[in-house]
């Protein structure tokens, strides 16, 4: 018999059974009344034991870490652990009894500071069996050791997550019950930003995090190697690239992360004053997004900052006074040499044109369309570029078309910044004309 007090059932709750003589049982409970009566009914024992060697010399390895999974999902487990983790003892031995099923992968990682690789391994469990013993070996790597700093002034980062994943594993075994190179292996930076972990031979990455501070997530380097698309969503704070001889015994690193900057300014009108209401629509990497479409920022009493910007980067900023059809284009780094950058805008212009078919004959009632080219070079990145419906980036959510003549009027043109003019939508779109106004300007397009 058990008992549960001082929980509220009703909110459910989580219940963990151990004991040799039965199988291990999780379970949620959900929907219970404060008085409820439970009968769990525990199935035959399933103990895993064994131990952990090094493969070069054969000696147990103390403490070795071990995580046990079943194959199988447990869907009425969808918010509990399905691992079971173990420890071996001072002689590399362990005993692990996993939740209830016929297959499982068992995971064994070296203890602390002995560099040897993680290795993982499918076991299958007949109906009825309750004792399997395995002995697993794990390979030697090689010693990985740095630090995680600062990138502009070199102070230690604690706390900092680090995984290396091994691109070349070598050959897979062709059986799956085989032992396997789990391929990646794990550690936390201290205070002294240092840490250590074992890695394989060959091509890598090591890929770094930090959960706490405000840093530049950096985007994967394509050139890096040929598997980098496997890194394209990776939320990293540095991403490096490692070849590791096979005769390597120990690595030094220095991982760096960048403290974000902020983009500030201040935005003026004609007569030297700070503009009261706007917009700013900008492009280009800010923290902790990879996506470096346009933005668009509210502009309130004439000046502007906006966080988590790259502070070696340059943003293009786009500012509109939409009321009196003002506005001002400059290319603004996160890393100003001169104090705040300081935008004066300018009368806006306008353009006109008529769109004719092949036979030079206008095309009545054709929907076309008008993005702004938005450049933010980047250092090894010098031609990066974000196109920003301009219409639509103002509010207007109705399309532009040709009138009874082909004819067509663009206004709110802010001088300076490049469009792009494309005519038809979909598979039939094309660009019509590439062109920029000046202050006050009505460009003709024909």
């Amino acid at each position: 018999y058990f008992e549960v007090s001082g929980a509220d059932l009703r909110q459910g709750i989580a219940l963990d059974v151990r004991d040799e003589r039965f199988a291990r049982q999780r379970t949620v409970l959900d929907g219970l009344t404060n008085e409820a009566i439970l009968t769990l009914r525990l199935g035959p024992p399933q103990l895993l034991e064994g131990q952990v060697l090094a493969a070069d010399t054969g000696r147990p390895l103390p403490y070795a870490r071990l995580s046990m999974v079943p194959v199988e999902p447990r869907d009425e487990l969808l918010c509990l652990h399905h691992h079971v983790d173990a420890r071996a003892d001072a002689q590399g031995r362990f005993r692990v009894q996993p939740l209830p099923g016929g297959a499982f992968r068992i995971y064994a990682c070296a203890p602390e500071e002995e560099p040897y690789l993680t290795l993982v391994q499918r076991i299958d469990w007949p109906a009825g069996t309750r004792r399997q013993e395995l002995t697993l070996r794990l390979p030697p790597g090689i010693s990985l050791r740095g630090q995680v700093v600062e990138a502009d002034t070199g102070r230690p980062v604690a706390g900092a997550f680090v995984q290396y994943m091994t691109h070349s594993m070598g050959e897979v075994p062709p059986a799956e019950n085989q032992p396997q190179l789990a391929g990646e292996s794990r550690a936390w930076s201290g205070a002294d930003g240092r840490f250590w972990l074992p890695a394989g031979a060959g091509r890598g990455q090591l890929v770094v995090h930090v959960p706490r501070g405000d840093y530049l997530v950096r985007p994967p380097d394509p050139l890096a190697s040929p598997t980098a698309e496997h890194y394209a969503s990776v939320y990293a704070h540095d991403l490096l690239p490692l070849d590791l001889p096979p005769n390597c015994r120990e690595h030094e690193v220095r991982a760096t992360v960048q403290p974000v900057g902020r983009l500030h300014g201040r935005v003026l009108d004609a007569a030297g004053q700070p503009v009261s209401a706007g917009m700013l629509i900008t492009a280009g990497v800010f923290s902790p997004k990879r996506w470096t479409g346009a933005r668009r920022f509210a502009l309130r009493e004439g000046a502007f900052a906006l966080p988590s910007t790259d502070p070696a980067q340059t943003y293009p900023v786009v500012v509109l006074d939409m009321a009196h059809e003002h506005g001002a284009f400059a290319a603004v780094p996160a890393r100003p040499t001169n104090g705040p950058a300081l935008l004066r805008l300018q009368e806006c212009g306008r353009a006109e044109g008529r769109l004719l078919d092949q036979d030079h004959r206008p095309l009545p009632g054709s929907p076309i369309e008008l993005d702004a080219v938005l450049p933010f070079p980047s250092p090894g990145r010098p031609n990066d570029r974000a196109e920003v419906s301009w219409y639509t980036a103002l509010g207007q959510r109705h399309s532009l078309r040709t009138d009874e003549a082909g004819r067509f009027t663009l206004p709110a043109l802010v001088p300076g910044v490049p469009y792009r003019l494309y005519a038809g939508t979909g598979d039939s779109r094309r660009l019509a004309r590439e062109f920029t106004v000046t202050a006050g300007q009505m460009l003709q397009l024909d």
